[in-house]
């Protein structure tokens, strides 16, 4: 998985899939917070999803990525 983030308002996840996949997005500030949750469908191969973050405060978050209740990714960003 690859974050990158576009002026604050978006972050965009570049994710591999084997096969096709029903995914749990979800966003925590540092103190555990869950902030967004979503759920993304994922084709076989690689995916580009964007996500709108315009709604959440500058600073530091953890993001992770569930898949039948596995966690399969976990990351952090940073909003400037």
């Amino acid at each position: 998985m690859s974050i990158s983030t576009s002026l604050g308002h978006f972050i965009d996840l570049q994710l591999f899939a084997n096969s096709y996949q029903l995914v749990n997005i979800k966003v925590y500030n540092l103190i555990g917070e869950k902030k967004l949750s979503l759920w993304e469908e994922l084709n076989k191969g690689e995916n580009k999803i964007s996500i709108d973050v315009s709604g959440l405060s500058k600073g530091t978050y953890r993001i992770t990525i569930s898949y039948l209740n596995e966690k399969l990714k976990e990351e952090r960003f940073t909003l400037y």
